[in-house]
């Protein structure tokens, strides 16, 4: 029995139809309608849905809509991209078209000239076999020209169609060669007009250019590269400016043809040396270029003195001066640059370079055995630059008597081997190269450094000294050559400090029967130290230090180099000075600038008392050590943090805080050469508590004194 549904209930349709046995004679349509009715409760009666009337014209279903307009834009892209390579397609026709047009023309023409050329003159019974490449031994060579226009014309033609790349060129280029020496030989022509001169340098590029292919017989005659050095020559000396202009090209090539020289060839070592010494014998307006381009372009060859045979005769032939003045101006002008010496990049030639430039030096001035020769400062400045530029490769390589070689393999897997294995890559300095950088560290070379200062020939008076000595660029290079000396030779650091204190001792007493001030290396660095613009700033304001050793992003390279320049010297000073006072009694040192007694008697003062300071320069001393290491202490903290992790060929892994040596520490066989790190940003190469260890060595021992 169902309960009857109270009037105005909202019971469901569901819970109101009859169940399943009451409606069993009903007819199927009825029970169809009340189904519907169960299901759809807004049954309007209508079977059929309404329509719905979109007025905006797109499709209801959103898929649809978005494939097509994918489609219309893929085929869009489509058409754009195949009309783009249409146009591509007929471009490159065109450019191929025009390229090849271009080509064919210019062969023709030049083959025409080739055959123009082939009948001008009267060439000589051997000249068919010659152009075939078929000339043998006994061949005929060619004849001489009759006058300097024939030989004018004969190369105006050859210069319009010649290339070296072209073995037919090259043998017109060799029988012309021959030509005009054996014209040479028989008249004396000089070529001094002008239109001749273009041409003359056009032959010496050409000749060249053919002589950096290294090509060899049988497409050349044997004496090819004799001939060609021979006939350079000939032009160098007709044409000097144009050859001293033309000298980076014309060394680049003379080095490519020393290392590579065939001995057999009669002669051809002195070929070489009058080719290598010619541009530099003429004196014109370009003879510095040309000694600029023989220093970078030839003095970087390795083994020059195994090549030329009589390597002095080389050596001698120069001129000294030249060569030192053409060097420290490229060093000058490449100050900003990471390389010391522009278009030598490499670490191996720049060593090449520095033993030559040392070798030179010792060899024009080794007979002068009478007294100490003191070194022009354009030579410490160039030996300083590039010492400093190879300081850590000197340092690592310059111990190294051999490089093990592992057994049992072929040269080309033993090439591998070495390659792949890090701790195999150092090689040693090639025994030129360290017997000439070993013969820096001796008592003559470094007592005579102070000889020509400005310090040495002052007058007695204390004001000419103070004026004449200042913190210039004599003084810089003095004191970053000696620097990178006891950075390279650690283990001779007292022996160096020793001579350098001696330095003066050995300069010259006498002019014109009247004894000239002898101004002990102490006291020429201390005027120095006082001149710079870092001491005075630190001396006359404790907080200018810290200001002086943070980096100064706003700078020139150029204040940060003439900053760190500056360092230099005050650290030098203070490396000498710490060794000084280890042997200086308490008397000598309290005597600074007192007249010695016995010096009228003719015993003369000791240079150890010459050394000495005045006690009011210690007290000025004293003020700036206290103001830079109150600075280092109290900021360490700042300074510390703006500045580099301290690498291990720093100057200050080699000495402790009284300025003795360190035990060098090793070396990780991984790291290669790298350059002068800088891990504090006003001192190269030298770390902060290197110069916290100094300071406070030295206030320790002055202090100690009292």
């Amino acid at each position: 029995m169902h309960p009857t549904p109270r009037a105005g209930s909202s019971a469901p349709v569901a819970a109101t139809l009859p169940s399943a046995a009451t409606t069993a004679n009903d007819h199927p349509t009825r029970l169809l309608l009340r189904r519907s009715t169960a299901m759809f409760q807004s049954f309007t009666g209508h079977s059929r849905r309404p329509r719905q009337v979109n007025l905006s014209g797109r499709n209801p279903n959103p898929f649809a809509a978005a494939s097509a307009s994918n489609n219309a834009l893929v085929n869009a892209q489509q058409e754009r991209f195949l009309r783009k390579l249409e146009r591509d397609r007929l471009n490159a026709a065109k450019t191929i078209q025009r390229v090849w047009r271009g080509y064919s023309c210019r062969t023709k023409t030049k083959d025409g000239w080739r055959c123009a050329w082939d009948k001008m003159g009267d060439r000589g019974p051997g000249w068919p076999a010659a152009v075939s490449g078929r000339e043998g031994q006994g061949a005929r060579g060619p004849e001489s020209f009759k006058q300097e226009d024939e030989f004018l014309a004969d190369l105006r033609l050859l210069l319009y169609f010649a290339d070296v790349k072209v073995a037919e060129d090259v043998r017109r280029l060799d029988w012309l060669v021959r030509r005009l020496l054996k014209t040479i030989e028989t008249s004396s022509s000089t070529f001094t007009e002008e239109r001749s001169r273009f041409l003359l340098l056009r032959l010496e590029r050409l000749l060249l250019d053919a002589l950096m292919l290294d090509i060899t017989p049988p497409t050349v005659s044997p004496n090819f590269t004799a001939d060609a050095l021979s006939l350079l020559v000939f032009l160098t000396r007709s044409i000097p400016k144009d050859t001293a202009q033309n000298a980076n090209q014309y060394y680049r090539t003379l080095s490519n043809v020393t290392a590579r020289a065939n001995t057999q060839i009669p002669h051809i070592q002195d070929y070489l040396l009058q080719s290598v010494l010619c541009p530099l014998e003429q004196i014109t307006s370009e003879t510095v270029s040309a000694y600029e381009a023989f220093s970078t372009a030839y003095l970087s060859t390795p083994n020059l003195q195994e090549h030329l045979g009589n390597f002095d005769r080389l050596m001698t032939g120069l001129n000294y001066k030249l060569l030192a003045m053409a060097l420290a101006g490229l060093i000058r002008s490449n100050s900003t640059s990471k390389v010391p010496v522009p278009n030598v990049s490499d670490s191996e030639g720049l060593l090449w370079l520095l033993a030559y430039f040392i070798y030179s030096n010792q060899l024009i001035h080794g007979a002068e055995t009478s007294a100490i020769h003191a070194p022009d400062p354009d030579y410490v400045a160039v030996v300083s630059t590039l010492l400093c530029s190879l300081a850590d490769e000197i340092s690592a390589r310059i111990d190294i008597n051999s490089v093990p070689v592992k057994k049992d393999l072929d040269a080309e897997n033993k090439q591998v081997w070495q390659v792949s294995n890090q701790k195999w890559q150092r090689t040693p300095l090639p025994p030129f190269v360290r017997h000439e950088i070993l013969s820096l560290v001796n008592q003559r070379s470094i007592t005579s450094l102070l000889a020509r200062t400005d310090g040495v020939t002052t007058d007695g008076s204390q004001q000419t000294q103070d004026s004449s000595i200042g913190g210039g660029a004599d003084a810089r290079h003095l004191a970053g050559y000696a620097l990178t000396l006891l950075r390279v030779f650690p283990r001779r650091g007292d022996e160096i400090r020793m001579w350098l204190y001696l330095g003066s001792m050995s300069a010259p007493t006498s002019v014109a029967e009247a004894p000239r001030l002898r101004l002990p290396a102490i006291k020429y660095f201390w005027k120095a130290t006082q001149n710079t613009s870092v001491y005075k700033s630190i001396y006359q304001d404790q907080n200018a230090a810290l200001e002086l050793l943070k980096p100064r992003h706003a700078t020139t390279l150029e204040d940060t180099e003439e900053r760190g320049k500056e360092w230099g010297i005050i650290l030098l000073f203070l490396e000498l000075y710490t060794f000084v006072l280890k042997v200086m009694d308490d008397e000598e040192f309290l005597s600074g600038g007192t007249p010695n007694i016995l010096s009228g008697s003719g015993f003369g003062s000791s240079w150890t008392r010459e050394s000495a300071l005045l006690l009011s320069e210690v007290k000025e001393m004293t003020v700036f050590l206290k103001n830079l290491a109150f600075t280092m202490y109290w900021n360490a903290s700042e300074i510390s943090g703006m500045s580099e992790p301290e690498s291990a060929s720093s100057i200050g892994n080699y000495f402790n805080a009284t300025g003795t040596l360190k035990s060098s520490t090793p070396r990780n066989e991984n790291s290669g050469s790298k350059p002068l790190s800088k891990t504090s940003p006003g001192l190269a190469g030298v770390t902060i508590d290197h110069v916290k260890g100094i300071v406070t060595g030295l206030l320790r021992m002055i202090y100690e004194r009292e």
